[in-house]
Formats: structure tokens, sequence, C-alpha cells
């Protein structure tokens, strides 16, 4: 089962506008979602471009842990931070990282 809906909950899209985002139809995205459909790489790719994830992640070949785990090197505050960035809505996300540059300028 692909985590294109995961991936876009958290992203805060709606099914609609992923589709106008990659250029599809909401009939599309939906079949992709529920597992009725498979997307063909060129969409697949666009959709992890859109929700800023990797084409792994959508296919179930990559956890959230794993990606963590892959950057060992991050001290725990840091793991710490990207988990609950993870966590938050795209909204919360700008939010953040506004909040952030504000901090460092």
């Amino acid at each position: 089962m692909l985590k294109i809906k995961d991936a876009r909950k958290e992203k805060g899209l709606k099914q609609y506008q992923l589709a106008e985002k990659v250029n599809v139809s909401v009939q599309t995205i939906s079949g992709y979602e529920t597992g009725y459909a498979k997307p063909p790489i060129e969409i697949l790719i666009k959709i992890a471009d859109v929700l800023e994830t990797t084409t792994d992640y959508l296919l179930g070949r990559e956890s959230e842990i794993g990606i963590i785990n892959a950057n060992a090197n991050l001290a725990s505050d840091e793991v710490q931070l990207l988990d609950l960035y993870r966590q938050m809505n795209f909204q919360d996300k700008n939010q953040l990282i506004g909040f952030a540059k504000a901090l460092v300028y």
C-alpha cells in the first residue's frame, strides 16, 4: 500500500490540491491512495517532489525511523526537533521556519 495519503495529509493538502499540482484528476489520486491504481514512475516522482518526500517513502520502502537512523551523525536534540517537525502539518512547518529565520537573522 502506498503512503501517498499519509504524506499528503502531513502536508495539509486536499486530494484536489495534490491532483492540480501533479496534473492528474482527483479520481486518479484517490485510486493511488486506495490501492486501486498504481502511479507511473513519472507521476510518483512528481508526487514525491510536491510532498517533499522520497519515492521510497511513498512506496513503503523507507520509514521515518529509517530516515532518522540514516542521519546518525545528528545530535539527540536535532533528532528530537526533526521528529517533532515531521509530526507538524504544512502550515505549522511554515510558521516554525519563519520563527527560526527570525531568531537567526
